[in-house]
């Protein structure tokens, strides 16, 4: 696998931690009930669990530009030196 693929890996493993951090910090702000109901009542999200939430909306933002670059480099069989590091 390349170096491209790799980073692409590590950053969609990154979103899957940071949104299990954030849905684990909204339940301990929010109540478990409230997030898993139709969220109508819930309110917006305040403090650390305001920032998860940015947190994860900018890591996601970025992955979909990201994502597709990588895979048409890999598609067109277009790694060296510079895809590499603009993957790392």
């Amino acid at each position: 696998m390349t170096t491209e693929l790799t980073m692409l890996a590590y950053a969609t493993g990154l979103l899957i931690v940071l949104v299990l951090i954030q849905a684990t910090v909204g339940v301990k702000s929010k109540g478990l009930v409230p997030l898993a109901n139709n969220r109508d009542d819930v309110g917006p999200a305040t403090g650390f669990h305001a920032r998860m939430l940015r947190v994860v909306d900018n890591h996601r933002e970025g992955l979909t530009m990201f994502a597709p670059l990588v895979l048409i480099a890999a598609v067109a069989n277009l790694n060296n030196s510079y895809t590499a590091l603009g993957g790392q």
